[in-house]
């Protein structure tokens, strides 16, 4: 991985749907309702980022990409955390 992207990486886990993902893995017990959630926020950065922002089509499917990926690190490292904390 080159800089460049490991950067783009950490942006998207600093974004709103990294930080959402994270406190839904705070929150939910469940694998079902953590990637649900994972998918809604997935949804809405995509929304935004196509929408809104309008990216190029040559970006589209790197930018999908790192928003899946993020959304999922963020999600299950909240989830990791909040199941090693609960089981002491």
């Amino acid at each position: 991985m080159n800089y460049y992207l490991l950067g783009q990486l950490f942006g998207k886990l600093t974004s709103f749907i990294g930080i959402g993902s994270f406190i839904s893995g705070l929150i939910f017990q469940k694998h079902k309702f953590l990637l649900t959630s994972i998918f809604f926020f997935t949804i809405i950065e995509l929304i935004i980022t196509y929408i809104v922002f309008g990216i190029e089509v040559r970006d589209k499917s790197s930018n999908f990409f790192l928003i899946v990926f993020s959304g999922l690190i963020a999600g299950y490292l909240g989830f990791f955390i909040r199941s090693k904390f609960r089981k002491k």
